[in-house]
C-alpha cells in the first residue's frame, strides 16, 4: 500500500487528481472533501475516512490544523496530489 501523510494548516487545501479508490483519512482536525461532479460534501472527523469513488479532481480543505493520510492499493501508486495555501476554485467543485 502506498501512503502519504500531509499536515494542512488553516486555509490550506489538498487537491487529488484522478484518485478513484484513494482513501483519505483524518488523524487530527476535521476535513471537508468534495469531488468533481459530485453534489455531496463529505465531512471527515478525526479517526474517520472516505474512499474516493470517482476520478476527476477531489479537494480537501480544513478550517484549522489537520493531519491527513492519503493511501491507495493501486499498483500505479498515488495519483497526482498537490497542496497549496488558498488554492483556486476548481470547476465543478463546490468549495
Amino acid at each position: 500500500m502506498n501512503a502519504t501523510r500531509i499536515r494542512l494548516g488553516r486555509g490550506d487545501h489538498l487537491r487529488i487528481r484522478d484518485g478513484r479508490g484513494v482513501l483519505v483519512a483524518v488523524g487530527r482536525g476535521t476535513a471537508w472533501l468534495t469531488q468533481d461532479g459530485d453534489r455531496r460534501d463529505v465531512v471527515i472527523e478525526p479517526g474517520g475516512s472516505f474512499r474516493l469513488d470517482r476520478d476527476g479532481v477531489a479537494m480537501v480543505s480544513t478550517d484549522s490544523a489537520a493531519e491527513i493520510a492519503v493511501s491507495t492499493a493501486r499498483p500505479d501508486g498515488l495519483p497526482f496530489i498537490e497542496t497549496s495555501r488558498r488554492a483556486p476554485r476548481v470547476p465543478g467543485c463546490s468549495l
